[in-house]
Formats: structure tokens, sequence, C-alpha cells
């Protein structure tokens, strides 16, 4: 999570035009509904392009906050086996479940389930994910992470 936290805060720059060191500040102006955190390691990580063992784990955070802003993770999407399946937070579905759960569901939808006798499009059940993943040997690996956003000073900043 500090990795989010360091991407979002203040850093310092190189000026292109005298090559000398400018603080860089950044102000959030708006605050959005969701922010996503592209993980661009994992596309090359699945297709061997990079050691595994040069990036043995990675700890995805729950939840943060960051200048009173508060992310609370609601997606983890993955990529292996060429293709996307995904842990997805609250859900509603016609099928499955009638209501919005708050609970984790996974979802794959490359393959089919059997579901009160029918076969249904789309893998979808009830599971927790992992937040911790050792890239030496688990198959699903975060490649995308959702969040979303809550503010109290929300009404303040727009």
């Amino acid at each position: 999570m500090e990795a989010i936290k360091d991407n979002l805060n203040d850093y310092q720059g190189t000026c292109l035009k005298d090559n000398k060191q400018t603080k860089i500040e950044k102000h959030i102006q708006k605050i959005p509904s969701y922010y996503c955190c592209n993980l661009d390691y994992a596309e090359d990580l699945q297709r061997g392009f990079i050691e595994k063992n040069l990036m043995p784990k990675v700890v995805v955070e729950e939840s943060f906050q960051f200048k009173n802003i508060d992310f609370e993770l609601v997606a983890i999407i993955y990529f292996q086996k060429m293709h996307y399946t995904l842990h997805l937070k609250g859900v509603s579905h016609p099928v499955f479940s009638s209501n919005r759960h708050y609970n984790w569901f996974y979802h794959d939808g490359m393959k089919s389930v059997l579901h009160n006798g029918t076969w249904e499009k789309g893998l979808l059940f009830e599971n927790y994910p992992k937040f911790e993943f050792d890239f030496t040997i688990d198959e699903l690996k975060p490649y995308i992470l959702v969040y979303k956003i809550t503010c109290d000073d929300y009404i303040q900043m727009n």
C-alpha cells in the first residue's frame, strides 16, 4: 500500500528546461468514485519475462486512508493462463443471489457452472480472496486492484 500512497503523494521531478530538481505537488481536485491500480508486472510475470524470484511477494491492503480519503478494496482482477478472473466484493446476480451481498465472490467468465439443474454461463461463487501473494507458488496473481473511494470532506472538495 505504501507504493500506492507514494504514487498519490507529492514528489520531486527534474525540470526539462534547466535540469534542476522541482517539487511537484499533487492536489485531488475532485474525488472519483473508484481508484484503479494497475500492477504492470503481472502480464510479463505470467509470460515468464520476469523471474518470480525477483518479486516473490505482494501484500494488498483491504483498506487504507490517504489525506482524509478512505480507500476500500472492492475488486481484485487476476490475469493467468491468458485470461482474466476476479474477486468482487458486494455482488447482485439474478440467478445466484437476488439480493445485494457484501461478501466476496469469485468470477470466471470462461467457465460455466451447473446451478439448480441448468448450466449458467460464468462461474460465480462466494469466496474470500487472499491478500498476500507468493508469486513463486500462487497461481492467481493480482493484475488490477479497484478501490471504492469515500471522503468525509467530499462536499467541501466539490
